[in-house]
């Protein structure tokens, strides 16, 4: 390692120990507490990890003694535990062929023989038939390992085969190498989903439906009719009149001198024989089983409810001494009655047949169940091919008392996250609520389309099913410029790489999805930066389309090291020159694009890494703290500060991608839409309460993003269309401006009006007539905290 070289602490993982151990303690949910016992366990591993130095936190290969293509289990911010994903219990179908295999099978561990048995004649043959018709699927990426040694030993290139088997040979004792076996072959088509069929049934039968839904209908079931046996039983032995509540010639109640309601009518519990025994004991033990087997709602718990009293009233008459009503038995039976009318009574029955209907009706608990039921007719690893297979009304053999019944909106939602359809469709339907969702969808097409030059069907088929397990893998915390590992990397799959070849329809092809993705990206979440694992799709079809654009992640302000490698620049250079003159250009005070180095100009290097220096020295000047502000040393603001100017300078990806696809053309009658749908945005988000300063924060530098690219969008519009969207602005603005922490905006508004009437940002970000720059990173107190 370099001596300059930067390495992880483990404070950050203590703390999420911390954070784990408060929720285990203070959680109400069991569910939250059994993960957050998970939690516990693996940041313990990752701080024994870093104390004995087994794991090197912030480097491509974190774990000791394992190669970089070994899948890691990653806690939350990329602090990998030591644990190996691939180093997975043996399943159902493996047991059953480990108990087939001789005692002498080579290997030492249940693991090694099986992995030696899938390189034996019979093995290789059953993997291979597999292959060939596409009943597997691979969860990690080592799955598909000896299925790839099965087809490079049925395509007769034994060398490439055995190169695999020799770089994954030590790990055969500890790591599944082999596929999962399916009955069902795998999908080739375009089409996208969220999440499994089998995923989706599963939170399904889970659903719990709402607790006051539970409690109600408990209630309405079970304890009013309990109740109402009580009310009965003790009327029954009342002498004289039932009791009542005495009220004036206006119904109004007449009360004591207490206060206390006048009871009228005879004292309950004076005529009591057998027969009423034998029915109270039998309502008795009636209770004792619901208060048993049903505890969502509080019922006889309650002790000073109605059914408390009246049932503890019963019990002590029936000899229980220690049953004591905490309440006047008499006058809590007059309110029942007069309530709700005497069991029997026209009035009572008209109420309780209402409350039954109400209480028959099916719950969301039910319905959910199903829909889980209709969901098994699907395969469990596949996506569903139509929301009206199982959308329709209930039928009357799943719900004989309420046929034709329409089922919730809630729980259809539920069923979209794991419809098979196009990107275009799933979005159009809510299913994809942002840009990190698109991202999570998008290697499902990636695969298919960079796996286009692969001409054998069948290894198209597990390139992409490795290739879609790879994308699955949870990112590093990396440290000294170094990059995430890269599929090519894993030595199955750089053995096929003479049968992927590049081809013209290939390019066009990813050429095109990378558009369509864009496109969609932007319309769709336009007030959104894109999310790295997004650009890092794009970057696959942007190598796959022969164009190799600059697209750059967003850095992590807590890990900054002060230093860009030669594309961020490269991506500053098109930025400058798109925007020359525009808009963006003015507000931002964008530099020219000859302010930087030619691309041959020769990089110094840090930790063996070419870097931009130039670029970085130009955020460095142009972080440098207001007047009047002091400037700090290593700090997250400062840090951040540095950053939010790359953005500026490079766009995020915007200019790269408008420039190379076009999209200025193709997204010309969306740009201004684009424009108002970010600033209603900030307006909508502006008008909620920040829970505490570090939403407050978070808020503040979403809103500088979302205004970044609404000004980007409008720098590609015509002038005329950006003066009559600034009046839309001022109008809009004007309608949620009574709203304090919208009208904070007013210094943004007025600074981006007066940017495109022609006027210039001085020094402190401020124009005459009280307009400011809006950004997200501040060394000082920001201008819009507090105000």
């Amino acid at each position: 390692m370099a001596d300059d070289a930067f390495t992880a602490s483990p404070s950050y993982a203590a703390g999420q120990q911390l954070r784990a151990l408060h929720t285990l303690q203070s959680h109400p949910s069991a569910a939250v507490r059994e993960r957050a016992v998970a939690k516990l366990q693996r940041w313990q591993a990752v701080l024994d990890g870093m104390t004995s130095g087994t794991l090197s936190i912030g480097d491509r290969a974190p774990v000791a003694d394992t190669p970089v293509w070994a899948t890691l289990e990653v806690a939350h911010g990329g602090f990998a535990t030591g644990r190996l994903l691939a180093e997975s219990p043996l399943d159902e179908a493996e047991t059953a062929l480990l108990a087939t295999l001789p005692p002498d099978a080579p290997g030492t561990t249940p693991r090694g023989k099986l992995n030696h048995h899938a390189l034996s004649g019979p093995g290789q043959a059953t993997i291979l038939a597999r292959v060939l018709d596409g009943r597997y699927r691979v969860e990690v990426p080592e799955e598909g390992a000896l299925a790839v040694v099965a087809w490079l030993m049925h395509r007769g290139t034994v060398d490439r085969a055995l190169g695999v088997v020799e770089a994954i040979a030590p790990f055969f004792e500890r790591l599944r190498f082999t596929p999962r076996e399916t009955d069902i072959a795998l999908s080739a088509g375009l089409s996208v989903f969220r999440e499994p069929v089998g995923a989706v049934r599963d939170a399904l039968e889970r659903h719990g439906g709402s607790k006051r839904v539970a409690v109600m209908n408990e209630t309405l079931r079970v304890w009013n009719p309990l109740t109402d046996r009580a009310v009965s039983l003790l009327l029954e032995t009342v002498d004289g009149e039932p009791p009542g509540l005495a009220t004036d010639a206006a119904g109004q109640l007449l009360r004591g001198p207490k206060g206390q309601p006048v009871v009228t009518g005879g004292a309950p519990l004076v005529h009591i024989d057998d027969g009423w025994r034998a029915r109270a004991r039998a309502f008795v033990d009636d209770l004792n089983e619901a208060t048993r087997r049903h505890r969502r709602a509080k019922g006889p718990r309650a002790e000073r409810s109605t059914l408390a009293v009246l049932s503890a009233a019963i019990r002590r008459a029936l000899g229980d001494k220690t049953a004591t009503p905490k309440a006047d038995v008499r006058a809590v039976l007059a309110g029942a009655v007069a309530r709700r009318g005497a069991p029997g009574s026209d009035i009572h029955t008209i109420l309780r047949e209402e409350q039954a209907a109400i209480a028959a009706r099916p719950s969301n608990k039910e319905l959910a169940e199903l829909l889980a039921n209709r969901l098994k007719a699907y395969r469990p690893e596949g996506g569903l091919p139509s929301l009206e297979e199982v959308s329709g009304p209930a039928r009357e053999d799943e719900l004989p008392q309420a046929p034709g019944l329409q089922l919730p909106a809630s729980l259809l939602e539920k069923l979209g996250r794991c419809l098979e359809a196009p990107i275009e469709e799933l979005m159009a339907l809510g299913v994809v609520p942002s840009a990190e969702v698109l991202a999570e969808l998008l290697p499902q097409i990636t695969a298919q389309t960079v796996s286009a030059g692969v001409d054998d069907p069948a290894l198209r088929r597990l390139f992409v099913s490795i290739y879609g397990a790879f994308r699955r893998r949870r990112t590093l915390l990396l440290l000294n410029l170094q990059s995430q590992v890269r599929i090519d990397e894993l030595p199955w799959v750089a053995a096929l790489s003479t049968f992927r070849r590049p081809n013209l329809s290939g390019d066009a092809r990813a050429r095109q999805t990378l558009e369509q993705v864009s496109a969609l990206a932007f319309t769709g979440f336009p007030q959104t930066i894109l999310p790295n694992p997004l650009i890092s799709e794009m970057a696959t079809l942007s190598e796959a389309a022969g164009l190799k654009l600059p697209l750059v992640e967003e850095l992590a302000a807590d890990i900054f090291m002060g230093a860009f490698t030669p594309k961020f620049e490269r991506a500053a250079v098109v930025a400058s020159t798109l925007l020359a003159g525009r808009l963006y250009a003015r507000y931002y005070d964008l530099p020219a694009a000859s302010v930087y180095p030619p691309p041959e100009t020769p990089r110094e290097k840090r930790w063996g890494k070419a870097t931009a220096e130039s670029f970085a020295a130009l955020c460095q000047e142009r972080a440098k703290p207001a007047e009047g502000v002091k400037a700090r040393g290593f700090s997250v603001a400062a840090n951040g500060v540095v950053l939010e100017q790359a953005q500026i300078l490079h766009t995020h990806n915007l200019a790269v991608l408008f420039q190379a696809l076009g999209l200025g053309k193709t997204l010309a009658d969306r740009l201004v839409p684009m424009a108002k749908d970010c600033f209603l945005w900030i307006l909508r988000r502006n008008a909620q309460p920040a829970v505490d300063w570090k939403v407050e924060l978070q808020l503040i530098k979403n809103c500088a993003y979302a205004w970044r690219q609404m000004v980007f969008f409008l720098s590609l519009a015509e002038p005329d269309e950006v003066s009559a969207f600034l009046a839309w602005a001022r109008e809009t603005f004007t309608r949620h401006a009574a709203e304090a922490r919208v009208a904070r905006l007013e210094p943004a508004l007025l600074g981006l009006e007066a940017i495109h009437g022609g006027a210039r940002f001085d020094a402190a970000g401020k124009t005459p007539g009280g307009g400011r720059r809006l950004l997200g990173w501040t060394l000082g107190p920001h201008w819009l905290k507090g105000s």
